[in-house]
């Protein structure tokens, strides 16, 4: 189940700190969040902090249904209706991507989720192909690290199973306790470790 948030953790607060701390050390690598979450909770965050990002929204209903909404970040909004055209768009060094949809923190756009299970399996069959060309560029070199997330909802493994193909190098979950079996099947099949971790205490560390 999704957590509604309406208050910052550790984890919304390192995430907004840490293109920063990147840029210190010098690192170019665009900072690329991608949450499940229905929250609004990490861009005012990234605002107070005056870090630009650019916003991705998936919406599941309403007028833009079936397409991802992007904001940049000069306020300017586009409803991405040809996803593999969506390509030749410059980044800022922080990219949030709203995969179940949810709240936009100015308003401007419906509230929309994907929430019951015919929702999560109707997004599993369209990931890849929803996702704008530009963001899979971004997520098919990359490895992923999951935050007290859990890997059993079938948009979460179409998308796991998506990058393991294109690029076959291990992704990480932390995960407490973790069970042996799906151990085993996370790694096989969609390249991710399971770390036996507690994730308050591997957040202190990171």
């Amino acid at each position: 189940m999704r957590v509604h948030l309406s208050r910052p953790s550790n984890v919304h607060v390192l995430l907004a700190n840490l293109p920063h701390a990147l840029r210190e050390a010098r690192v170019a690598a665009p900072v690329v969040v991608l949450t499940t979450n229905w929250d609004a909770v990490l861009e005012p965050l990234l605002a107070d902090s005056d870090e630009p990002f650019d916003l991705f929204v998936y919406n599941n209903d309403g007028p833009y249904k079936g397409s991802f909404l992007h904001r940049s970040p000069d306020g300017a909004e586009v409803v991405v209706r040809r996803p593999e055209a969506y390509r030749h768009v410059h980044l800022s060094g922080c990219v949030l991507i709203k995969m179940n949809g949810g709240v936009d923190a100015e308003a401007r756009w419906p509230k929309s989720f994907v929430v019951t299970t015919r929702d999560f399996e109707q997004l599993s069959v369209r990931i890849p192909a929803v996702f704008p060309r530009v963001l899979k560029d971004l997520m098919e070199p990359r490895s992923f690290l999951f935050w007290g997330h859990g890997l059993k909802e079938p948009d979460v493994h179409a998308l796991m199973r998506y990058v393991h193909e294109t690029r076959p190098a291990p992704s990480w979950a932390v995960q407490l306790p973790p069970n042996p079996a799906n151990t085993r099947y996370w790694r096989d099949v969609a390249g991710v470790e399971i770390v036996n971790a507690d994730l308050g205490d591997y957040v202190r560390r990171f």
